[in-house]
């Protein structure tokens, strides 16, 4: 056992997997070592191996939480959605405190978008949770996109308080913390995780952090290191180019994106283009970015709505409707576009009877 945990520190999976399989070899009812045996498999991918061995252990024992809760685990990440529900249920029924099974049926039901009940689970889990870090950090995250920052600071507290080297706990900490050493610690305590593990999009969220608290000159110095070393990383150059909006340095940002528009192949550098041009109300500008990048990918509908709805936006109705109107009838089964289209209608239908009848007044 302690050999393969040694294998599987140094990132060794298959030679882990061997020691453990000798181990099971002598000791057939060593449950802890099929159970990590498990979960080698399905750190490895290969989930029928992982469930194989967890449903021999449900065969002798179908009371055992952790199987399943593992076994649940694995369905969950193969997408198999109600045989996942059916595992974590059937862990809670034996075990209704299992912080385990209660994280991860919060995981499913944020999976299939019902945060109402991921919020639940989460909260169950928690409340016996003790060094589980996973059910504080997630709540956390849920509280803070649902506009609760105060919660979700309290509950990433917890989570930096069992783990201090947690890098979301940190963040979370950084995002809703209204004290100004508060943050500027648990930034300190990320970038420093950082110096051992590089994560260039952690890097972009502490960048982020740093637009959040109006420290610009910080946010561009950071966005600016992802950049070096990844020019075309889409989220630092957005995070940079707001930066330069915040500051009132449009211009800035239009010269930042210029290389980059005419390198790359990529429509995202363009369509923020387009964003510059538009808070300058440099609407002809704006326009020309749209098209280019409808141009770099004519057959992506998406961009052709973006350049229909900047027209509906600036006063040229006429116009995205027309584009609209190409759009459905290249692709009859766009439902989201149909709408717009009947909406655009409507609206030039409203604009037409409003000047019929001021003229006829």
């Amino acid at each position: 056992m302690a050999l393969a945990a040694f294998y599987s520190s140094s990132g060794d999976v298959d030679k882990s997997i061997r020691s453990l399989q000798t181990v099971i070899e002598k000791e057939p009812g060593n449950v802890a070592a099929k159970k990590q045996l498990a979960e080698m498999y399905a750190n490895k991918k290969d989930y029928a191996r992982a469930i194989q061995v967890v449903d021999e252990l449900l065969k002798t024992n179908n009371k055992d939480t952790e199987a399943q809760v593992l076994k649940g685990r694995v369905l969950l990440t193969q997408g198999k959605t109600a045989e996942a529900l059916a595992a974590l249920q059937t862990a809670i029924k034996n075990d209704v405190d299992s912080p385990a099974a209660h994280y991860y049926l919060g995981v499913l039901y944020l999976q299939n978008n019902n945060r109402q009940n991921a919020e639940v689970e989460w909260t169950k889990a928690v409340s016996n949770a003790e060094n589980f870090v996973q059910p504080y950090v997630s709540l956390a995250r849920l509280k803070m996109d649902s506009g609760d920052p105060q919660a979700a600071a309290r509950l990433a507290r917890q989570a930096v308080a069992i783990n201090p080297n947690s890098i979301d706990a940190q963040m979370i900490v950084a995002l809703t913390s209204g004290n100004k050493d508060e943050f500027n610690r648990a930034i300190a305590n990320v970038q420093q995780t950082l110096k051992r593990n590089p994560n260039e999009a952690v890097e972009v969220q502490i960048g982020g952090a740093y637009l959040g608290q109006r420290d610009l000159p910080s946010a561009e110095g950071i966005f600016e290191s992802v950049l070096k070393t990844s020019p075309e990383s889409m989220d630092a150059m957005v995070g940079l180019v707001r930066a330069y909006v915040m500051e009132g340095k449009s211009e800035k940002a239009i010269a930042r994106l210029g290389p980059l528009v005419q390198s790359s192949k990529q429509t995202w550098p363009e369509r923020l283009l387009a964003e510059v041009y538009l808070i300058q109300k440099n609407y002809p500008k704006a326009e020309e970015a749209y098209k280019r990048a409808i141009s770099l990918e004519p057959d992506k509908s998406a961009h052709k709505a973006t350049l229909a709805e900047f027209y509906a936006a600036t006063g040229v109705l006429d116009k995205g409707v027309t584009i609209y109107e190409g759009i459905v009838k290249n692709e009859p089964a766009n439902i989201p576009a149909k709408q717009r289209l009947a909406f655009f209608y409507f609206t030039q239908t409203a604009s037409t009877k409003r000047y019929d009848c001021r003229t006829k007044s």
